[in-house]
């Protein structure tokens, strides 16, 4: 199956964005990034590479290794499609990643990406949005009755004691960085859901997070065909309901692609041979009989409707970065990083034997 999954030139969530395409990924589906612009290579919030305050608050270990997969070892990451380009009926589910950086506005307040977002909800196919993703939704008018597509629905989105809390914890020292607009979030989203739809907060938690072996700590909302979820600490568990939401649902849409394959089976049936009339013995048998009857050709057997995807599940990928391929850390950098560190063991295979004796490497940039 293809997933869309948009993004903002810069600034959006590694988790958010790398884990379900991860999931997808060894699931056999294919994801499909697109940019305002064709051709653009995104880039990631890059605090949350290094670590949003004094080295903490970024993405999780296992989180940005799965980003430094993403952009050295897909090559979809750096072709990305153009948001005004895109036929929304050529993909069978859509993921709307968050983010919080100011370079998320792009992304969040764009009116083509509106358009295009309209255009695939009326197609009723799988959708996903995480934290800020859902601020997309929210924005997204339905034509047919001038009202927000989230009208009526069930969803979750970053709850407003997170959004405060990271606010005023890192304020004094980044300033609005994670207030992306005046209005929190969730005021915005329970705005767009009218009196008929329904707000879900989810357990409260500032700290723990799902991770790829235990969901306990995460919390998602289906209502349909729509996924929610409210921060990074969810994103495993809405990687996994969104892919099971979109094999769930691409059923009768396989059906429909195999069927006519399957119903043309039986032509060999009718090509069979008819039954010919015997020839006449050479010579009379003593004792005539009826020819013995010959077993009936067996019919052939139709394979059963299966869903399938359009990508058969690759291997897993190999390490994201070794020291022999230093060099790709130009398509992770960028100017705004020239001067960060980054520990060694984000570079190297995730694995606990890195932890101890941690080298350090400054990120410098060159142009070219």
């Amino acid at each position: 199956m293809r997933v869309l999954l948009p993004l903002p030139d810069r600034d959006f969530d590694v988790t958010e964005v790398a884990v379900p395409w991860a999931i997808l990924r060894e699931a056999g589906h294919e994801v499909v990034f697109a940019t305002e612009k064709a051709g653009t290579v995104p880039a990631a919030d890059p605090r949350l590479l290094t670590g949003v305050l004094f080295g903490r608050l970024g993405a999780a270990p296992e989180a940005r290794k799965r980003y430094f997969e993403l952009v050295v070892q897909a090559p979809e990451f750096g072709a990305t499609a153009g948001w005004a380009d895109l036929d929304p009926d050529g993909f069978d589910g859509l993921i709307l990643p968050g983010g919080h950086a100011p370079g998320m506005r792009q992304y969040l307040g764009s009116p083509v990406l509106s358009e295009q977002v309209a255009r695939f909800w009326r197609l009723n196919r799988p959708v996903g949005a995480i934290c800020h993703g859902v601020l997309v939704l929210a924005r997204t008018r339905d034509p047919a009755t001038g009202r927000s597509v989230l009208a009526g629905r069930r969803t979750t989105c970053l709850p407003k004691y997170m959004e405060r809390s990271a606010y005023l914890a890192t304020a004094w020292r980044l300033g609005r960085y994670y207030r992306t607009y005046p209005a929190y979030v969730e005021d915005e989203v329970r705005a767009a859901l009218e009196p008929e739809g329904r707000f879900e907060r989810g357990p409260v938690t500032l700290s723990a997070r799902g991770t790829a072996a235990d969901d306990r700590p995460a919390f998602v909302v289906r209502d349909r065909n729509y996924v929610s979820a409210r921060w990074p600490g969810d994103a495993y568990l809405f990687g996994r309901a969104f892919r099971d939401l979109l094999e769930s649902r691409s059923l009768s849409r396989t059906d429909r692609v195999t069927r006519p394959s399957v119903r043309a089976q039986p032509q060999p049936a009718a090509r069979s041979p008819q039954p010919q009339p015997a020839a006449p013995a050479p010579s009379p048998s003593p004792q005539p009989s009826a020819p013995s009857p010959q077993p009936a050709a067996p019919s052939p057997q139709l394979p059963a409707p299966t869903r399938t995807c359009p990508l058969a599940p690759r291997a897993p990928p190999a390490p994201c970065l070794s020291r022999a391929r230093k060099p790709a850390l130009s398509r992770i950098v960028t100017p705004a990083m020239a001067g960060v560190t980054i520990h060694d063991d984000d570079l190297a295979p995730w694995r606990p034997d890195t932890w101890a004796a941690q080298e350090l490497l400054t990120v410098t940039w060159a142009e070219g």
